[in-house]
């Protein structure tokens, strides 16, 4: 298996252009619309990377994030920029890599990319904790 890539999102059409922008750039993508199916895709498939939907309604993500399934996968959290709120909830539950809502598909090419390099997530001055 190639680099591989699960996207977590209960939005249809943002699972549909994630994995579009990912394949594109030669990921193998799956997809989970909720926490508990992410989990068990965790379970079968082992990606390396976990790309997770953060909002006030679902808090999916974070179940996912706090599953020890989710060990060896590095979590990317997706996140709205006004959603401040949950900002501080991914940082408590210890994510640090995180884009902000609508991502561009550079900004997450470049992220997966760094992540998989092993160099770090691409940084977002406007939302580093103080």
């Amino acid at each position: 298996m190639g680099k591989s890539i699960l996207v977590v999102t209960e939005e249809p059409i943002t699972r549909y252009l994630l994995r579009l922008v990912l394949e594109r750039d030669g990921f193998e993508v799956f997809e989970a619309e909720y926490g508990m199916d992410a989990v068990n895709h965790v379970r079968e498939m082992h990606p390396d990377i976990l790309i997770l939907d953060a909002t006030r309604c679902n808090k999916d993500g974070f179940v996912v994030c706090c599953s020890t399934d989710r060990e060896k996968a590095t979590a990317l959290m997706l996140h709205a920029k006004t959603q401040f709120d949950v900002l501080k909830e991914i940082l408590s539950v210890g994510i640090t890599n995180f884009l902000p809502r609508p991502v561009l598909s550079q900004d997450l090419i470049k992220s997966v990319r760094l992540a998989f390099d092993d160099t770090g997530f691409a940084s977002f001055p406007e939302f580093q904790p103080a």
